[in-house]
């Protein structure tokens, strides 16, 4: 009788420089855990995090090559493949019971479900509003106070305030919350293990960013990058109900249904990923209709004052390098332009208003924010005109890679842990000979943004290291541009069918 796994050889134990170094980036990992009880200060946490991806570079590179051999075309024995769940476990459970440091999301989560159980709507009162004062000693004053933006009701969709309500009935506790992100965080490392080789999905498991911002600040955008896959690998079984299933959650969460109908672009050759015309228009009005119920209570207030969507959606910039070039450079010309008129720093929009006067830092964002919205409508077009042209189907999962890559960079504000929406999908793409680090280096180099956090924590001050993000989006988006060059986008026949899902 055969035995259901190979037995532990020379040529199949984990080696021994890959073991240490495995060791060493949980343990950096958990010392995260360690210095956000210790020492709660966002750069203190950011530093281990950095920290834990020098010993990740080694995981990885060794994760490519041993002997000249990829070693993602190669089985992984069971015992190997449990020192790494261990390795993810350990720092993972340890972050999940510390308090958050590097993010205050955490507390907006908690306090919108402390309020929908009280029977009040979160979207119509801001955090700081009188109508919930009697709100504040139950959820606890000193977690209150941690809320950002408690001027702003909230801009959580309907289906992420089901989750808050639900923790807040469990009882509403930080580490309980955490461990549902952290179980999150696991659950797309298994998607990705069963859907590609066990190498690169337990390398997105210990990724030291997506672990930290998954189980240590809570966030739940490791949820959003496993349904953008999920939905494009069932795209590319042709299975539409789940399909809608997957991108209706998606705008349930975070409103990104919308983004992941990129998977459907058609191709003008007859495809085997394809589930006909009529099943895309259905799957494109549901996910719509379903985006457009999600959005509707957040346009309901976003006229007023302490409305989150329309005051969120002017204040949503900060490490934008792109954006903040634009923007730099609109507000210097449209500064030019009203020195010569008698409101200096106002101008007039003639096709808005012939009398009213705006602001032309407020004209600058504005303009900026469409400039943007421009390029990513003409991104998408480009890419939807190669996906027809194509002489082969584009993979489903590479039209939403190559999507996310045209859009995150000219976001006004890119979050570290929005990283979170791509790493899965560009993992997904590693063929072992041709292996995916464009996003890994992102989410290694990205952790700058935390250097001067502390000034936020303390004094609610951003800023920014700009020379420095702006040179690091740079060579990220090189390297992304060599990888693109070096393998092929299309795909015949597509791999993805062949993998269950």
């Amino acid at each position: 009788m055969g035995l259901p796994f190979r037995p532990v050889t020379h040529q199949n134990r984990m080696p021994a420089a890959q073991a240490a170094a495995l060791i060493a980036t949980s343990t950096a990992l958990a010392l995260c855990a360690i210095a956000g009880v210790l020492d709660p200060a966002p750069s203190t946490v950011a530093m281990y995090t950095a920290l834990a991806f020098v010993p990740y570079g080694v995981v990885v590179s060794s994760h490519f090559k041993v002997s000249g051999t990829p070693v993602s075309n190669t089985p992984t024995h069971p015992a190997s493949l449990g020192g790494w769940w261990l390795a993810i476990l350990v720092p993972g459970l340890a972050l999940a019971f510390t308090p958050p440091v590097l993010s205050d999301d955490l507390y907006r989560f908690l306090w919108d479900g402390h309020v929908g159980n009280a029977g009040i709507p979160p979207y119509r009162f801001a955090p700081n509003a009188p109508e919930l004062a009697h709100l504040r000693s139950t959820f606890g004053f000193e977690h209150w106070q941690q809320i950002n933006h408690p001027e702003l009701s909230t801009i959580y969709p309907p289906f992420a305030q089901v989750w808050f309500r639900l923790v807040n009935l469990v009882g509403g506790h930080i580490w309980i919350w955490k461990l549902l992100t952290l179980s999150a965080h696991l659950g797309v490392t298994a998607l990705l293990l069963r859907t590609t080789s066990p190498k690169p999905a337990l390398l997105f498991g210990l990724n030291p960013l997506a672990l930290v911002e998954s189980a240590g600040s809570g966030h739940l955008d490791t949820a959003l990058g496993g349904l953008l896959l999920l939905g494009a690998l069932l795209v590319a079984k042709q299975r539409p109900f789940r399909v809608g299933t997957a991108l209706g959650a998606l705008s349930g969460l975070k409103l990104l249904g919308p983004l992941g109908l990129v998977a459907l672009l058609p191709n003008r050759n007859q495809t085997h990923h394809s589930m006909g015309k009529g099943k895309s228009l259905v799957l494109l009005a549901a996910v719509l209709t379903v985006t457009g119920l999600c959005t509707w209570p957040l346009i309901q207030t976003s006229q007023s004052n302490s409305g989150g969507l329309g005051n969120y959606a002017t204040r949503w910039q900060g490490n934008g390098v792109a954006f903040g070039f634009i923007e730099t450079k609109l507000r210097h010309r449209f500064y030019q332009a009203s020195r010569h008129t008698e409101h200096p720093m106002q101008l007039r929009v003639p096709w808005i208003s012939s009398s009213e006067l705006y602001p032309t830092r407020k004209l600058a964002s504005v303009t900026a924010r469409l400039v943007v919205l421009t390029w990513m409508l003409l991104w998408l077009g480009l890419l939807a005109v190669r996906a027809w042209r194509s002489p082969n189907p584009i993979a489903p999962p590479h039209l939403l890679h190559a999507a996310l890559w045209g859009i995150l960079p000219a976001l006004p504000q890119i979050h570290p842990w929005y990283l979170l929406w791509l790493l899965p999908l560009d993992l997904a793409r590693d063929t072992g000979s041709h292996p995916r680090l464009a996003a890994t280096l992102w989410t290694a180099a990205w952790l700058a943004t935390y250097a001067t956090a502390d000034t936020w924590h303390w004094l609610r001050q951003a800023q920014e290291p700009t020379t420095f993000l702006a040179l690091t989006q740079i060579t990220v988006l090189l390297v992304a541009l060599w990888e693109s060059a070096r393998s092929t986008c299309t795909s015949s026949p597509n791999p993805y069918t062949q993998r269950s899902v």
